[in-house]
Order: structure tokens, then sequence, then C-alpha cells
């Protein structure tokens, strides 16, 4: 792919190893889960390593498929190996993560099967790679899921995913709704209340009915909400059948004209159509290769950084939310004019410290679109073992 003409690769990566090497990573330890008890093993059960780990510690979670669910409100980071699931019941989620302080962070990655309930986070919650039949965000400062799956479309799951009062990411995922009908159930695919969310390169598709004489169901529900739908033409918006609206309730949508949408808008929702850049950025381990891909108009002039997480602010005079925190390490990687493809893409060496296992990296983008300062959605990754 083409850089942009107005830096040389060279100065890329020096801008990339100038902020891995200021990465203000603090000694921590790594506690080993593993419920066959093999070598290595602290502990047999994830609430266990959670209760003994400090503050910045990586808990890794060797496979397996009966782990008990766990309450997390410390910073820690939860690695999951391949092909681990964590038991959920109805009166009790798979992970609750739950009043976490401001400056915190929580990274959850990698379980093949664990819903997950999100409740109360002042501090910033990473969620990556897992797989879900309910993920609940409510009263949240700043929430991320990257890569997930979240709902079966099965009579399990009354909706794929739920924001209530919190301001929330989801970055190349996949929403799908529950069983329509089943219980009352709505079988939506997204539900947004008195929240702002960005979803990127994200399909969200609403449930099936199952039980007659039920309608199958919008994607997305909003509720005096704000929703940003931006990608690279990649993902849909579509309800569960042909016939209901793909989007209903009441709000305001920023719509990017890459995102399809399979159905009618409800009049209730006001649609502001606006080019947002997308911006994805792929995890990968200690020493791995990774890609950084931007979409963004053809002719605009762009900026992207590279720093830490933060709580989402809005600045003055641009659309989107700043997600990188500023007070810490922040360095402009990239800047120029966005090619006739529309699509930037970096390939990166792999950080070679092991002491970055769990760190999580942010980067963001911002464009000059249609006359406005336009950011990007926040991606990043936490860097695997």
């Amino acid at each position: 792919m083409r850089e942009s003409p107005s830096f040389q690769s060279s100065i890329f990566m020096l801008s990339f190893a100038v902020v891995i090497l200021s990465l203000d990573v603090a000694a921590q330890r790594t506690w080993i889960v593993d419920q066959a008890n093999g070598p290595g093993t602290n502990f047999t059960d994830i609430p266990m390593a959670i209760a003994a780990a400090a503050p910045g510690d990586n808990v890794i979670v060797r496979a397996g498929s009966s782990y008990s669910g766990f309450l997390l409100g410390k910073p820690l980071q939860i690695l999951a190996e391949p092909n681990v699931s964590v038991q959920a019941f109805s009166i009790s989620p798979g992970a609750l993560i739950a009043n976490l302080p401001a400056g915190g962070e929580i990274v959850l990655d990698g379980f093949l099967k664990c819903d997950v309930y999100v409740n109360r986070c002042a501090g910033s919650v990473f969620i990556q790679n897992i797989g879900c039949d309910r993920a609940v965000v409510t009263n949240s400062a700043a929430v991320t899921f990257a890569g997930c799956r979240l709902g079966s479309g099965s009579s399990a799951t009354f909706m794929g995913a739920r924001v209530d009062g919190s301001v929330v990411t989801y970055d190349r995922c996949r929403i799908l709704g529950g069983c329509a009908g089943f219980g009352g159930a709505t079988g939506v695919g997204l539900e947004v209340l008195r929240s702002t969310v960005v979803s990127s390169r994200t399909s969200i598709v609403g449930g099936a009915p199952c039980q007659l004489p039920a309608a199958a169901s919008a994607a997305i529900r909003l509720g005096q909400s704000v929703l940003t739908l931006t990608g690279d033409g990649s993902a849909r918006v579509a309800p569960g059948q042909p016939g209901p609206n793909a989007i209903e309730g009441t709000g305001t949508v920023i719509m990017s004209p890459l995102v399809s949408v399979n159905g009618a808008v409800a009049s209730s929702v006001a649609v502001v159509s606006h080019h947002v850049p997308s911006l994805a950025a792929s995890a990968a381990g200690v020493g791995q290769p990774r890609v950084v891909d931007l979409r963004a108009t053809s002719g605009a002039y762009f900026l992207l950084a590279l720093g830490y997480p933060g709580t989402p602010t809005r600045l003055a005079g641009t659309l989107g939310d700043l997600w990188l925190d500023p007070a810490r390490p922040l360095a402009l990687f990239a800047a120029g004019f966005v090619p006739p493809s529309g699509r930037i893409v970096h390939r990166l060496p792999g950080a070679m410290n092991p002491s970055l296992v769990g760190v999580r990296v942010a980067w963001q983008a911002a464009a000059f679109e249609q006359g406005v300062l336009t950011l990007s959605n926040a991606a990043g990754y936490a860097l695997l073992p």
C-alpha cells in the first residue's frame, strides 16, 4: 500500500521506536492459572489469581472449559490462551468488571466464551478477542471492544450488546441479536441508551423471530444517544429479516458513506452523513509484526498518533472524542494527504521486550473531512505473550 507522501518510512519507524522505548512500564508479576495444574501453575482458577495479583500484574489463563466467573475491579491484564471458557449462569455473569477507579486500566483478552458486564468504571476497560452471549456496559467512562463476537442469535440471549450511560467503542466486532419473542425478548443487536458509541468496521445484525407472532428485530435501538458508524465497507447493519427498521428509537447517528445499512432508519432518528476516518490496528505477540490500517477520504489531510489510552475528551472545533491520554507519552506517527485509494497501511516491527506483555497501545487518527477536523475511532491492542 502507498504510504503518506509527507514522510519517509524511516521517520515512521523512528517515531514508533521512540514511543515504545518511552513506555513507562512498571515492574509487574505474571500469574499462571491452569485448571489442569500443569508445570508453573500458580492457581487453578481465575478468582484466586485476581485476589493475589497486585495492580498492573498479568494473569495468564491456560486452556480450559470450566473456569469460574470472576469479579474484577483493580487494574490487571487477564490474558487467555486459546480455548478458554468461563462459566456463566443467569444470576452470575462470566466476568463482572466493576468500580475501576479513574486512571486505572483493565485488559481482558482471548476468551473463547465469557459473558461480560462492565459497571461503574471510571477508568479504561479494554476487551479484546473474546466471544460473549451477552456484553453489557453501564455507567462507565471508556470501554473498548476489539475483535469481539458479541451475541449468539440463540434464545439464551435477549440482545447482542447493551450500553447505558457510557462511552463505548466497538472495533472490528460482530454483534448479533438474540431470539426475538422468547420470554418477551426483543432480540435487538445493539441497544444504546443515554450514551456515546462509536462503531468501526463492526457488523450489527438484529435477531430473527423464534416465537410467533414476534417479528424480526432491528439491528440497533437508540435512546437519547449519539452513535457514530464508520468503516471500510466490510461491515453491515441489518435487521434480523427484511422488513423492520435497521435503526430505531431516538437519537443521532453520524454515518459514514462506507457503512452498509440494509433497511430503513426510523424517522425519530436524526441521521448526519459525514466521512469519519476508520482505523484498525492488529493485535500480536512479542516480536510479531503488526499492521495499522487507516481509511479516509482521498485527498484529505490526516494525522496519525500513537500513545496510551485515556478517558475520552471532546476537543473544541472537532467531531469525535480524543481517546489518547495527552498527559502520557504521545507521538505523531504520520501525517500527510490520503492517497487516491483512500487507504493508508503501515506495517510495523514487533516489540521485542517481554516486559511489555499486557501493555495496551492506543492509536487514533484525525482527518479534515468536509471542512471539519474529524477524529477516528480509537484503535489499539494489548501486547500478547
